[in-house]
């Protein structure tokens, strides 16, 4: 998960997960620079914790004090890549690559920066169009600038008889054997910003592009990119060269002959019109604290807070022990499985569609020794019912997928939440799960898990002009406040202190009114923030009269009031929560169900 969406509840949750102590019990104070500018991610890399300015659109970098840790600042200059030529053209050069980043291949000299003046100009720059008739050469991609360091745009792809256009990287000869690729680490830079593109083969093939890694070569493999970490802790590869005409096409990656920033690969275009290279990027990074604490196992993401080391688990993966476990240790965790989607209201109307369960929570502690290595299974949300143009139309909500860890006290499992009920045929029931899916017309909500121990709570029944809201972790679905009104999805649970830093509590302010809010990790619950498996609410069949979802992640029922086609809003990512039922005003579409949010795995033990 990205954590550009800082405003995003569920992001903002895993961000203050990635911010780590100076010691087992305190939360990281910023001690490095402070900075504003692009858009800011904390993250840890061994025992450094960094933070990183992302600019994809040109900006302002403004330093206002100098930490503890310096004033050196790490950066990656990526220009814009060049677009490839038309006419079995070549493809176009990467965008210059630029960096200083301690150990990287490429790395230049140190880059101090200071409050006077202060502020530092970033120019991202823009990706070259591609050739258009045939034979077109390829435009350069556009130079990328942070302050006194420049990047150049990535060289066009030839055309037909005319070369590639020197660059940051070259872009590649034409289909004839005589054109020559352009040259790269044009003007020079120390060391090279790229590499020059490939002569053009002959037989109908264009050459590759440059990349910042290597030279293109004949018959039409671009040159690779360059691997770099700055961004996060995870190497991204930046600056790939455009593959020729006659290469592999990629229908995963954009239409780019030429590549910059974004590793956008490049790749071969139609015979009479090129792709565009991919936009460049800016990212700078420093280091605002140090870790002394330590983790004594890995999988998932690692932080510290409170005196204990917190693994986040997001996705599926092994949590195991390192050498310095200690015997008998007593873990605490939270499983939360993936909550259910909502159902669909069919297309002839007036039969709202009930809201899906929330996933089931877990939470508890379980003391065990080491070494060991065991899997944690992460669930998927439920797929919301898809709309449908026809008739009859109607269907209910997929359950949650189990989340579940294998401790070797034994399994752990929480029950994916139950798939809101749709209609026809006949008036659904709620699935049961983890907690249960809500009703339509007048079916009843779905059971959720009541335990021993308690997973989470019934759905709400349906009613006139009501879908039920899906049960939540922390209490039942409803079935609306009067005729037409969607019910609200029950309420979510409040994560154990031991997983909250009150210094960078979330909340949701992404919602413009009340009704619209769906919950979300963060959103205040009844004791404050940090929720997770909240129900989706239900579909309703008056405006505004939406059912909300509850807080910890349950998406909203009918998401468009104004509209004549109601969607169900989806449970967020990583919190287990339901998805909203939808509603279709007689003689109209249907929208679909809201899908609903993937489960989270959280374990806990002192640092």
């Amino acid at each position: 998960m990205s954590l550009r969406s800082l405003n995003n509840p569920i992001a903002s949750f895993i961000d203050y997960l990635s911010k780590t102590g100076t010691d087992a019990s305190s939360p990281v104070p910023p001690t490095g620079l402070v900075a504003t500018g692009g858009v800011i991610s904390d993250y840890t890399s061994g025992p450094a914790v960094y933070r990183a300015h992302i600019f994809t659109s040109s900006g302002t970098f403004t330093v206002s004090s100098i930490g503890t840790f310096g004033s050196n600042v790490e950066y990656l200059v990526v220009a814009g890549g060049g677009g490839g030529g038309s006419g079995y053209g070549g493809g176009g050069g990467a965008g210059g690559f630029r960096t200083n980043v301690s150990g990287h291949p490429l790395a230049g000299s140190a880059f101090p920066v200071s409050t006077s003046p202060g502020s530092y100009t970033v120019t991202v720059g823009g990706a070259g169009v591609g050739g258009g008739p045939s034979p077109t050469i390829g435009s350069n991609g556009s130079d990328s600038v942070f302050s006194t360091i420049t990047s150049t745009g990535g060289g066009g792809g030839g055309a037909g008889t005319t070369p590639g256009n020197p660059g940051g990287s070259g872009g590649a000869g034409g289909n004839q054997s005589s054109t020559s690729g352009g040259t790269g680490n044009t003007p020079p830079t120390s060391p090279p910003q790229g590499n020059p593109g490939a002569p053009g083969p002959g037989s109908g093939i264009g050459g590759g592009g440059g990349g910042a890694g290597g030279s293109g070569t004949v018959p039409n493999n671009p040159g690779p990119g360059s691997p770099i970490a700055i961004e996060t802790a995870t190497s991204v590869t930046y600056a790939k060269g455009g593959i020729g005409f006659g290469g592999p096409k990629s229908m995963t990656q954009p239409m780019g002959s030429g590549n910059g920033g974004d590793a956008n690969d490049g790749v071969n275009a139609p015979t009479s019109y090129a792709g565009a290279g991919g936009s460049g990027i800016v990212v700078l990074r420093y280091q605002i604290a140090q870790l002394t604490a330590t983790a004594k196992a890995t999988g998932g993401a690692i932080s510290y807070y409170g005196g204990k080391t917190i693994h986040t688990f997001t996705s599926t993966g092994t949590f195991a022990s390192l050498p310095t476990w200690s015997p008998s240790t007593s873990v605490e965790y939270v499983v939360v499985a993936g909550g259910a989607g909502g159902a669909a209201t069919p297309s002839n109307g007036g039969t709202p569609s009930g809201g899906g369960g929330a996933g089931g929570y877990l939470t508890s502690s379980t003391p065990f020794s080491g070494p060991f290595s065991f899997a944690v299974n992460v669930g998927a949300g439920g797929a919301g019912a898809p709309g449908f143009t026809g008739s009859p139309g109607g269907s209910p909500g997929t359950n949650g997928v189990n989340s579940s860890v294998l401790f070797p006290t034994g399994t752990i499992t929480s029950t994916g939440g139950g798939g809101g009920g749709g209609s026809p045929p006949g008036t659904t029931a709620g699935n049961p799960g983890g907690s249960g899916g809500g009703g339509t017309s007048s079916a009843p909500g779905g059971t959720g898990v009541a335990g021993p121990p308690r997973q989470g709570y019934d759905g709400g029944p349906g009613g006139a002009g009501i879908g039920g809201g899906g049960g939540g972790a922390g209490g039942v679905g409803s079935s609306g406040p009067g005729p037409g009104s969607g019910g609200p999805g029950g309420p979510g649970v409040q994560v154990p202190s031991t997983f909250q830093n009150p210094a960078v509590a979330p909340s949701d302010t992404t919602s413009p009114l009340p009704y619209q809010r769906g919950g979300g990790l963060g959103t205040p619950g009844p004791g404050g923030s940090f929720y997770l498996a909240g129900g989706g609410g239900g579909g309703g069949a008056t405006a505004p009269q939406v059912g909300s979802g509850g807080s910890g992640g349950g998406g909203i029922g009918r998401s468009s009031p104004s509209a004549s086609v109601h969607t169900g809003g989806s449970g967020i990512e990583n919190t287990g929560g339901g998805g909203g039922g939808s509603y279709a005003d007689p003689g109209t579409s249907e929208g679909p169900g809201g899908n609903g949010g993937s489960g989270i795995v959280l374990i806990a033990y002192p640092s």
